[in-house]
């Protein structure tokens, strides 16, 4: 409950004072756990059980983070269905594909950065009953060793030479291909300007599985980039946000 208030009183707070107050996050983190470690957060699919910890926003407590992908998500997912969340953060859109698929369902959770994937890892935890996994792994367009860069926030990271952190990269293609997972029925991508590089190492699973792909904007080059990664695929590409391609035959 108390996690809930201040989380609305933040929500409605002037942006010059938000980032006047940026310093004191650290403080804010201990007095919502005065009211406990996890709230319950709902979601549309339902509710689930979300543990405070530094990745914590006030739209996280209050449900209302990325509408549109919750939007999409909503949309697009069907109970049993097979859902890629690749850039998953701290897993809000994880839990709420999860609670879409439904037990004969699968979300797997793609999040390569170590602070995050460890926060990834405690809510699916909180939620046993959910079919989510996560992958320590950065999908790409090879197997190989790419390094990471989180600047300040790491709700930012994302591959870069000069990265400090080195990761495990795979593509998607690989994966599906030797079994590690299923193959998708959506994907949901954010990637922070590495959503080509999935793209082209998801070809053959695109190819033969026909996922629905919401991509969320990167920069002002983001629709192009799908329509390009998809040309002659027979997908219809809308702007949204996020970014929906749609197989024009749907298996």
């Amino acid at each position: 409950m108390l996690a809930h208030i201040l989380a609305r009183l933040t929500a409605v707070a002037p942006t010059r004072l938000k980032y006047a107050l940026a310093d004191m996050r650290p403080l804010y983190l201990r007095v919502l756990r005065l009211g406990g470690s996890t709230v319950m957060v709902r979601l549309p699919g339902g509710t689930v059980r979300w543990q405070l910890d530094a990745l914590t926003s006030q739209q996280h407590l209050l449900g209302t983070y990325e509408p549109y992908l919750q939007a999409a998500l909503a949309r697009w997912v069907r109970p049993g269905d097979v859902v890629y969340d690749i850039g998953a953060h701290a897993g809000f859109h994880t839990l709420c594909a999860a609670l879409l698929v439904g037990p004969s369902g699968q979300v797997i959770a793609f999040e390569p950065y170590p602070q995050n994937f460890r926060s990834l890892q405690r809510r699916l935890s909180l939620n046993p009953g959910l079919p989510a996994r996560a992958l320590e792994i950065a999908a790409s367009d090879r197997v190989a060793a790419v390094r990471m860069h989180g600047p300040g926030s790491s709700s930012q990271s994302y591959i870069a030479e000069a990265g400090a952190v080195l990761v495990a990269a795979r593509s998607l293609d690989d994966l599906v291909q030797t079994g590690v997972i299923a193959p998708p029925n959506l994907i949901k991508l954010d990637v922070e300007g590495h959503e080509a590089a999935v793209l082209c190492g998801a070809l053959t699973t695109i190819t033969a599985h026909r996922p629905v792909l919401l991509c969320d904007y990167n920069d002002a080059d983001t629709e192009a980039m799908v329509r390009q990664a998809l040309g002659g695929m027979a997908y219809d590409v809308s702007p949204g946000p996020p970014v929906t391609a749609v197989p024009q035959v749907r298996r």
